[in-house]
Parts: C-alpha cells; structure tokens; sequence
C-alpha cells in the first residue's frame, strides 16, 4: 500500500442520468477512497460519503539471482529469490524454455517454492531456459505473468561431479561464464544423432506407456496405502508423484466430521484455501489432448475447452470403411478406489455422437448410465435426449428399446434393452446380442452448483453404483461437460469405497488424482465442499439408512437399545430412538432463513411463530401488484416417494388467510386436500362454502362451489366433499377433493383408538394421474400431525415398490424443509410402528394366511407399548403386528412380487418392475 494523498478529477457534459466512469493511471494494488461531488453554475455542492476502493495487482517483475545446477545426465535443479517488486503475492512462477527441436518446455511452480528440478531431459540437447512470476488477479481468473529472467542457453552433457554448476545468472546474460572450447557433449552430441532420430518413434511411445502408467498406477497405488504406515504387498511398480503437488494424508473417519466443521469455520475458509491449492496443481495444459483437436473430431466436443486428455480417452474400435478418426469420443477413464478404469466420465451426449455413445455402451460392457443434467437448464440446451421415449431407437447399429421408466422424488430410472444389430442373435446365445442398461438420472441438481440436500444424491449414488456388478465394465458418468457433476458423484462413489475399506477419507489427494484423467473434475468449490457434506451424512448414519422389509421388526427392537458407544446413564436419553432423533432435528434455521415468514406484513397470518417456512422451500403465491406480503403463505413444499413436490404442508386457514389458501389451491392445481386439523366452530372452522352457496376467490377471477353434500365414512372416520373451482375469465375447471379425517393421532400412545394408514390409503386412491398437483395436507399449525401423515405416505409407498423404507432421511429432510414438524421421540416412532405393522400384514399375504377385508378396523394391531416400557419380548411385538390396510390392487401386486423373489441380493438392487402396482 502507499502514502495517503488526494487526487482529483472532473467529468463534464450532459450529466443528468445515471453515471459511470472510469478512473485510470492508478497505482496497482492500491487502496483509494473515492467521493463525488457536482458542479452546477452556483459552484460545488457537497462530497458524498468516502467510497473505499482497491486496484487489482498487475505483473511481478523478473525473479533475481536465477541458478542453473546439474543433477543427472538427463536432469537439472533451478533456484531463485522472488522480484524485488511485485504486488500482494506471487502465486506461481513459470518455467518456459524449448531444446534444439522446438519441443517446448512449460511448467508451474507454486509461489513459495523457489526452486524446481527439470527432468526427463535429452542428452547432449541445446536448451533454452527463463522462469517469470505469476500474480493471480483479485477481481477476474486472470493470471498476471511478469517479466522474465534472461534467456540462457547451455548444452547437457555427461554428467560431471566437478562441474555441477551450468549457470548462476544475477539478473544479466554476461554474467555467463566464457566457453574456451567445444564441449565434449556437443561431439558425443554430433555422434550419436544419427541414433536419436532412429528413436524418436520409440520414445514417443515409451512416453505415452510412461503417462498413462504414471496417471493410473501411481495414485492408485497411493490410494492403497493404509493410514497406520504398514506395508501393502504389490506388484505394480509406481512412478514419482509430480513434486510441486502437495501430497495430503489420509483422514480417521472418526476424525472426519471435526475435520468438517472446522473447515467450515471463518466464512469456509479452509475449503477456500485447499481447492485452491488444488487448481494451482491441476496443469490442464500438461496433458496432450490431440485427437480432441483433430478437424474432424471437433464437432463431436459439446464445449471448446472441455477436452479429453489423450492417454486416457476412451477409444472406440475402429469400424471399416470408416475414417480413422471414427475411434474418437469425448469420454475418458477414471480409477475409483482401488478399482482402475471403474468410471468413464464424459460429455452430455450429441446428436452427432449419439451412435458413438451406445457404441462405447455396448463396447465397454457398461450396465449402468449415470446422467447428472436436465435436458434443459435455465433455457439452455445442456445435453440431448439419446434415448427413446417408447419403443425402440436405432443409433448407427445400436438398437435401444425402452423397457420400463420409474420415477422417484429426486431422479427417474430408466431400463433400456441394448441390441447390437451387428451380433447375430442366435437362441442360445441371446445374453451375447442384447444387453440390459440401467440408465440412473438424477433431475435436481443444478449445473455449476449443488442441491439443497445431500442426503437424497448420497441414496440415489448408492443405488446406482450398486446396480454395477464384477463382470460389468465401467460405470459410465456424464452431466453437461461431464467434468463438475460428474466429478462429484466420482469422488462420493470412491470415498464410501475408501470408508468401507480402510475406514479412513482423502478427498484432497484423490481429486488431485482423477483430475490427471479428465479435466476440471469437481469443477467448483462449492461441489468440493458438497462431496464433504454427502461423506458426513453418510458417517452419520452408518452408511445407509434404509430399514429393509425383512429387518423392519428386528430394527424397531434396535431403537430400544443404547446407541453405539454410549455409556448407558438413562434409558430414555441414551436409546437408539434418541440418538436418531436428535440427529434428525439438530438444524436450526437463521432468520435469514426464514426472513419472508419473519416480515412484519406476514407475521399476523402465521397461527404458530415457532412452525413456518424456510424461504427455499416455502410455496410461492402469485404476487398482486403494490401489495406487499401478497405471495406469502404459510405453507411448505414436502418430497414424496414420487415427486420432489409431493405435498404442500400449510396450517388450518384463517379467515384473513382463507382467500390466499384457495388461490394457492387454483394456482398449484391441487387435487386432494386432507385436512387433519379437528373442525370447530370457533378457532378452526369450515373453510368451504355449503352446498348450494359459492365463493368468489382472488378478487372474482374465479369461483368455488360445493359439487355434492359430504360423503361419510364412519369405519375409516373421513368425511369426503367435492368442490369446483370455476375460471371467470377463462375455460378452465379444476375440481378438488377435501378429506376430513377425525381424531388425528399425536403420539404413539393414541394408536389403539385412532387410524393412520386408513386416511393415506383413502387419500391415495383418488389419484388417477401423476400430472397432478402437490396434495395439500393440513392441521392446526402444519406441522405434527400433516408431516406424519405425509411421512407415512411416502414410506407406505417406498416399502410397497423397494421393500425397504428410509426413515432417517425422509424425516430428516422434513425437518430441513419445515423446521418443527417433529416435535418428539413419539412423533418418530410413530412411523417405525405403523411400517412395521404393515410388514407383518404383508407377510401374511405372501403366506396366504390372512384375508383382507377393506374395511375392517385395523387399530387393535397397532396398540404397541410405549417407548417407555421397555418389559416386553420379541415375540409379544411379533404377536401384536398381524395386520394393516392395503388396497386389493396393492395386495395382489404384493403376492405376485412374493413368487418373483429372488435371493439377498435383491436388497442391493431397485424393484424396477413394480411401478404400475404401487
């Protein structure tokens, strides 16, 4: 920085708009304070407030006292001192030089190592050599290169003891000492050229072996080693890591999450510093990509500078008749942990290339697609749909049909039958011809960011690396440039491998790893850190969090047990069940989190301060010009088993806030409104107009009347009424169901007079579409009783299509999204009781031993004991579960995947076949 002195400057002509200017001959890296002032006829008005500002660096000037020492006959060592001027910091130097055959040298060294060893030198070459250094910009990616030191010159010859020492510059090229005769080396040089140019073809390709060796082999081979130091046996010989890169130390799994929390202290600043020690390391330039840059082969690249690295590209089999550019595919090799070659990370998929991909499919004997985009992002085209919608599509001489599509909250699955056309189908040789790919796509990630949650991508990673057996070849990853996603869920996938193997973690070192086989894998910062976040949950919940069908009993008795590693003080705070819960409501929004519920214009609709929404979850009204506050309810999107939006969880309608539910019900188009709040005539009244009266809603645009009298149920206690809402201006009708279910359960105490699964099945069986609307759930405040009713509903139908049911990560992402839906230890064994009862029922279907009657009262068989009454036995619990509801479709559907069982291995492996049943 420099001494404080003012400067002034004048801007004239017609200055009655908004201005800008720019202030030049300013001092680089300089902090100025900038006032504004106008000028009229009348003089000077009055300064502004100082404005702090600060002037980006510019370039260093040249390193000083630059010496030159020869190590080997093939290898030289290079020391420095900084420049005596330049500006914040010196981030890099660059080394620049080429020999005799123009083969240039370029190489970057991290800023506070002042010295570097070049290696892999010819013998008896001419070389030419100068090293500058590098300021980042502040403001932009820039990278300021500075002056360079002289250019000198000197040949390599024999390596010799008493003449180390080749050059040691001051800063000027007479500083050289004077050559007296012809070197040796030049001679030895003259002699044997004839021999180098007969093996230039060969050390071309003992390069090309020795990169591709050094970027599979060694950091796998690092990635082997274990963390206490004791030796591993091998047989893979390993090349030197590259010695500007830092070499990080593996992480305890027991150390991992304090290592987390304390990266993210001081604004994250530790994830700051260690990504960018990574991109300084990440010489995308060090690499040839020549088959990239081929004419012919450029085309065939979605983005310019995502390129693939030769030595690891994918190269396809070479078809005759066909230019030799016809190998070429923007994809390229990852290791996993472990595991060489286990993923091809590439591109979003082309028109053009859409025979090459199913090509490299059926090639690489891949079973599993991982796609990490949506076709369409902010409105711009980020990869093209090279699968067919139905049916059957011919991509050069890949025939791909469309088996089946399962759609789940946060990303479909799709099932596709790969022929070759090319292989003759005979009978019994039908695996040879035609193949099954399961093709994993997840739909709520953003380009160049993360999702909001990462329990949902450490599920849906899990599932889809699972469906890849030993025999299958590699998982095959892409997004939209299939670097930053796609690097992403490579890191998630390798680390668990690492966790469940040698229980320890290094994100760092194996990023700096796949980064040498594709560039830019983990693109962003913030995807660094997301791959952080995924691990912890992961950690926390032991590795998955899904309860299968068959262990649903045995893991309602674990609840009751202590939590690992717990000294057992109190029953009730130490258990399982408690432990659980805390982990599930430990989130505490900020008020910025909650900053439109927390406005003074809004605050009056909330019934309950203590229950409303996160701004990124809450359910946006069409605003009303001039009003403030006119796109706020108290309401909150929850994920379902199908739908990212399943439900809308919203509190009991006031009468200041009955118009704003039933435009929110017009605008969201939604078909079911469950109500589970107890109806009165005071506090919590009829929101509907009576038969034969209607209501004008949003200012007349449209009406809502009552289509038929309630229908009720007393054996299920629901109250059944349609409604219709009318446009005014516009031919359109929606028509709406309200459910009324009586005497809601809050607690586990209540399940031996009270229904639960009767009004979710009730409710589901008014959905004939999946284009539908979320379905409204609502109860006095919108929280305990809707989110346990959505809650079941959602487990009810992933236990009835995967047989399994993930309570942690439904409630936990509950309470991200509507912080005070759970309000007890109760609220959450609710859940595992009802699932559980609804297992044993479906294990007498599958025996044939019970049979159901629609409408019989199931209740007795959910009258658990409490949590707090731990004198019970196995087989009293077991007794106590003969029976739940299902509809008929659901038991039938049920019994026939019963007879289609396979062995255990099913439980690794998603029921794709189900869907129409569920």
């Amino acid at each position: 920085m420099h001494e404080e002195k003012v400067e002034s400057r004048y801007i004239t002509g017609h200055l009655i708009s908004t201005m800008t200017t720019f202030i030049s001959d300013l001092l680089p890296y300089t902090a100025y304070k900038v006032q504004v002032a106008a000028f009229t006829h009348a003089g000077r008005g009055e300064f502004s407030e100082q404005f702090p500002a600060l002037t980006d660096v510019t370039a260093p000037g040249p390193p000083r006292n630059l010496n030159v020492t020869k190590t080997g006959p093939t290898s030289v060592h290079l020391s420095w001192e900084p420049p005596n001027v330049f500006y914040k910091t010196i981030d890099e130097y660059l080394i620049e030089g080429y020999d005799h055959r123009d083969i240039g040298i370029h190489e970057f060294v991290y800023g506070k190592t002042n010295k570097y060893n070049l290696t892999n030198l010819i013998t008896n070459s001419r070389y030419h050599l100068k090293v500058a250094a590098v300021t980042n910009a502040i403001f932009s990616s820039h990278k300021w290169v500075g002056d360079f030191t002289d250019t000198f010159m000197f040949t390599l010859g024999d390596y010799d003891e008493s003449n180390k020492v080749i050059w040691d510059v001051a800063g000027n090229v007479d500083n050289r000492p004077a050559q007296t005769g012809v070197h040796p080396g030049i001679i030895a040089g003259i002699v044997c050229g004839i021999l180098i140019l007969a093996l230039v073809t060969a050390l071309a390709v003992g390069y090309r072996f020795y990169t591709c060796r050094k970027c599979y082999q060694a950091a796998y081979l690092y990635l082997a080693v274990p963390s206490n130091g004791q030796s591993v046996q091998t047989a893979i010989i390993t090349v030197e890591e590259p010695s500007e890169e830092k070499q990080y130390s593996d992480i305890d799994v027991a150390d991992f999450i304090p290592h987390v929390k304390h990266m993210h202290m001081d604004g994250e600043i530790g994830f700051s510093q260690e990504f960018d020690e990574i991109n300084r390391t990440s010489f995308i330039d060090k690499y040839p990509c020549d088959s990239s840059d081929v004419l012919d082969n450029r085309s065939k690249n979605r983005y310019i500078n995502i390129v693939a690295y030769d030595h690891s590209r994918v190269v396809l089999k070479t078809e005759l008749g066909r230019l030799r550019q016809s190998d070429y595919i923007n994809a390229n090799y990852v290791d996993g942990y472990r595991k060489p070659k286990a993923y091809i990370a590439t591109q979003g998929p082309l028109p053009q290339t859409f025979p090459d991909f199913w090509r490299m499919v059926w090639e690489q004997n891949s079973n599993v697609i991982v796609m990490i985009t949506n076709l369409m992002e902010k409105g711009r085209r980020k990869c093209d749909q090279y699968w067919p919608n139905d049916g059957a599509e011919t991509y050069g001489h890949m025939s791909v049909k469309l088996i089946t599509t399962v759609q789940r909250a946060h990303y479909t699955v799709r099932v596709f039958s790969v022929r070759n056309m090319k292989v003759k189908k005979r009978h019994s040789m039908k695996g040879v011809a035609e193949r099954t790919v399961y093709h994993y796509h997840y739909t709520q990630w953003p380009d160049h960011g993360v999702p909001d949650y990462s329990l949902p991508v450490l599920s849906f990673v899990q599932k889809s690396a699972a469906q890849s057996g030993p025999d299958n070849g590699p998982i095959i990853v892409h997004c939209s440039a299939g670097v930053g996603r796609t690097g992403t869920y490579i890191l998630i996938d390798s680390m668990i491998a690492q966790i469940r193997d040698q229980r320890t973690i290094n994100i760092p070192g194996f990023t700096q790893h796949i980064r040498r086989q594709r560039n830019f894998l983990v693109q962003t910062e913030d995807q660094y850190i997301f791959i952080h976040e995924v691990l912890v949950e992961y950690l926390l919940g032991n590795g998955t969090t899904e309860v299968m069908e068959d262990h649903m009993m045995e893991h309602l008795l674990d609840l009751y047990q202590p939590a690992r590693g717990v000294i057992l003080q109190s029953i009730t705070d130490n258990i399982l069940l408690a432990r659980q819960y805390q982990q599930i409501t430990e989130y505490t929004p900020s008020e910025l989190d909650l900053s439109a519920a927390l406005k003074p214009v809004n605050q009056q609709k909330n019934r309950d301060g203590s229950i409303i929404p996160v701004n990124l979850k809450r359910v946006l009204l069409p605003a009303r010009p001039g009003i403030d506050g006119s796109d706020y309810i108290n309401a909150t999107y929850l994920q379902g088993y199908k739908k990212s939006a399943e439900f809308i969880v919203t509190q009991h309608p006031s009468e200041e806030t009955m118009e704003d539910f039933w435009r929110m019900v017009w605008d969201k188009n939604s078909p079911v409104i469950v109500v589970l709040s107890p109806i009165d005539d005071v506090e919590y009244k009829e929101f509907w107009p009576p038969k034969g009266s209607s209501i004008d809603v949003d200012s007349g645009n449209f009406r809502l009347v009552m289509k038929d009298e309630p229908i009720p149920n007393d054996d299920l206690g629901i109250v059944t009424s349609e409604f219709i809402l009318d446009s005014i201006q516009y031919d359109y009708t929606l028509m709406t169901r309200i459910l009324c279910v009586k005497a809601w359960p809050e607690s586990c105490v209540e399940l031996q007079t009270h229904k639960v699964l009767d009004a979710v099945v009730a409710a589901h069986g008014f959905l004939n579409s999946i284009e539908c609307g979320p379905i409204i759930v609502m109860d006095r405040f919108g929280g305990v009783e809707a989110g346990t009713f959505c809650a079941l509903w959602t487990l009810r139908d992933q236990l009835l299509s995967e047989r399994c049911a993930d309570f942690y990560q439904v409630c936990k992402l509950y309470h991200y999204k509507r912080p005070g839906i759970f309000r007890s230890q109760d609220n959450y064994l609710l859940l595992h009781r009802a699932m559980a009862a609804l297992c044993k029922h479906l294990e007498s279907i599958s025996a044939g031993k019970h049979r159901f009657n629609q409408h019989q009262n199931f209740n007795e068989y959910l009258n658990f004991p409490s949590y707090h009454d731990h004198k019970y036995s196995r087989h009293h619990l077991s007794r106590m579960m003969t029976k739940t509801m299902c509809s008929d479709d659901e038991r039938s559907a049920y019994q026939l995947r019963t007879h289609r069982r396979r062995s255990s291995d099913m439980e690794t492996s998603i029921s794709l076949s189900e869907e129409n049943s569920v």
